[in-house]
């Protein structure tokens, strides 16, 4: 295996990629087919969970050789605020439009947890493109709604 090396354009083009699909609680559909198609794109066996109408769970599972334990991160898709409130209404950084100024990303849900589902996916695609072999599987596991709201 050669050395595992974060690509950090790609981890940010995703990042802000994510942050920019709006998905407030209860309409979390879009963000889950962009994360299908994310983790598709990586070879991971992807499956779909429809919950109800307008919100999905996206399971995306690197297999390993079944000799480990699997390793699950997981991380809700959907906002606590939709942008659009009077308070959040003239603060960029508080949108469902996500952008990069000087070394740091902007935008709804990047801390919580978009930010990390980018990282999930980064992490993968850096073990892949070194050429790691897992004795057990990863799984990434993209969820509708944090149990607060939902």
């Amino acid at each position: 295996m050669t050395e595992v090396k974060i690509d950090e354009r790609r981890l940010v083009d995703l990042a802000v990629r994510l942050v920019s699909v709006p998905s407030f609680t209860g309409s979390e559909e879009p963000i889950a087919h962009v994360m299908h198609d994310v983790l598709s794109e990586l070879g991971l066996q992807v499956q779909w969970q429809q919950i109800e109408d307008g919100r999905a769970n996206v399971l995306g599972t690197w297999a390993g050789s079944g000799e480990g334990p699997t390793l699950m991160f997981n991380g809700h898709l959907d906002t606590s605020y939709s942008g659009r409130e009077p308070l959040l209404q003239d603060i960029p950084g508080f949108q469902p439009a996500g952008f990069e100024r000087d070394g740091r990303i902007y935008g709804l849900g990047i801390s919580n947890m978009k930010g990390a589902l980018a990282a999930y996916v980064e992490a993968i695609r850096a073990l892949q493109d070194a050429g790691a072999s897992l004795r057990g599987d990863v799984l990434v596991a993209a969820v509708a709604g944090e149990i607060e709201k939902t």
